[in-house]
């Protein structure tokens, strides 16, 4: 009789034992650390795990806005779980789907098209997971459909076609009367609204814009440039719309050898080694510095998890697309170089928690606002 109780002692014990074993190993899933789950720190602040797709890693204006990101959520406490979607579409929707499986608390979304941000929108809905969107924004059309969704938290993007206009300004001023550009595929709505901005003030004061390229990835670049290059050798400047498109356009003209083909060069994203080649006169304006869309982001989604949204005067999310492109002059490069080799944000970690309600209780969208409005000032602050 004794026998046979330990053997079912013995038994249930080793279920225990096994059942316990099962549940502590858990599933795998985008994190790309430890637990994903939600917890509070030592003083009972809550801690949350934010999702987090980049399209595409080792890509400098990328990998900027994620690290950046990432600074800014830890100094809350907070983890961000990445997922790199490599620069394929067919992921992006499918890491957004894993990180929700793995029990993030929210979500950054950076969308390459319009049809992918009312699938995240659904998705997200239906797991009540909240969501924020950063740098890539859809159409007003579509943005009316994500504030009625209640999980949806907001938007924050640069202004980039005041950025093309600014650059179009810059090279008239040069006396450009002619311009090419090299850029990302269509349909990338940062990149798009950068051309608009161009040709709408290079045309306006009196030049012309003779061709333009676009490149499926950041590799195409210079063999695009190269392609505009022979079509029109006499134009008088080159428009990168992002860094890799300015290398593109520079490695393709060093190429060449032709002393005779000068074009000026101008881009948008300001990147170490495009601010080194403003120190060696390789190029001749840049603006940028717009990789803390996604930290500020992540701060509209601290305030919502922690019970306080920020709301617009509309009384839904907000979509805020103020946030400046910073001018980097020569003689500030050398300092920006320093600021990024020394690891340094242009936000202090004072200026992130004034964004919430942790820290400021009377945080709201005018702080937001006017913080965003005038970046360009702390920007360059930090460049003194």
């Amino acid at each position: 009789m004794k026998s046979s109780i330990f053997k079912k002692l013995s038994l249930c014990l080793s279920v225990f034992l096994i059942a316990s074993t099962m549940s502590a190993c858990g599933s795998g899933g985008a994190s790309t650390g430890d637990s994903d789950q939600s917890g509070s720190d030592k003083d009972g602040t809550a801690v949350y795990s934010i999702g987090y797709n980049n399209w595409g890693q080792g890509v400098f204006p990328l990998d900027i806005i994620e690290k950046e990101t990432k600074n800014a959520t830890e100094i809350f406490g907070n983890k961000l779980v990445v997922a790199n979607d490599e620069f394929k579409a067919d992921k992006v929707i499918s890491d957004v789907q894993t990180m929700i499986s793995s029990g993030v608390d929210g979500i950054q979304f950076f969308g390459i098209s319009e049809t992918m941000f009312n699938s995240v929108s659904q998705i997200c809905q239906e797991a009540k997971v909240p969501f924020v969107l950063f740098d890539k924004i859809p159409s007003n059309e579509v943005l009316g459909k994500l504030k009625e969704n209640p999980y949806f938290v907001g938007a924050i993007s640069a202004e980039d076609k005041l950025a093309g206009k600014s650059i179009a300004e810059m090279a008239l001023k040069d006396g450009c009367e002619t311009a090419i550009i090299v850029a990302a595929a269509k349909g990338d709505s940062s990149h798009d609204l950068r051309i608009e901005g161009f040709v709408e003030a290079f045309t306006a004061g009196g030049g012309y814009v003779l061709g333009e390229a676009h490149c499926a990835d950041p590799t195409e670049a210079v063999q695009k440039s190269n392609d505009l290059l022979t079509a029109y050798p006499d134009a008088d400047c080159i428009y990168g719309t992002g860094g890799d498109f300015v290398d593109g356009a520079l490695n393709a003209l060093a190429s060449r050898k032709d002393a005779n083909m000068d074009p000026k060069i101008y881009g948008t994203d300001i990147t170490p080694d495009i601010a080194q080649k403003m120190v060696d006169q390789q190029i001749d304006g840049v603006v940028g510095g717009q990789w803390v869309d996604g930290s500020l982001a992540n701060m509209l989604l601290l305030n919502y998890l922690d019970g306080h949204p920020i709301l617009g005067e509309d009384g839904k999310a907000p979509v805020f697309t103020n946030l400046p492109m910073c001018t980097l002059a020569p003689d500030q490069a050398g300092a920006f170089i320093k600021l990024l080799e020394n690891n340094e944000s242009p936000i202090s970690d004072e200026e992130y928690q004034s964004l919430t309600y942790r820290f400021n209780p009377e945080v709201s969208y005018q702080t937001f606002f006017d913080f965003i409005t005038n970046y360009n000032e702390t920007f360059n602050a930090k460049l003194k």
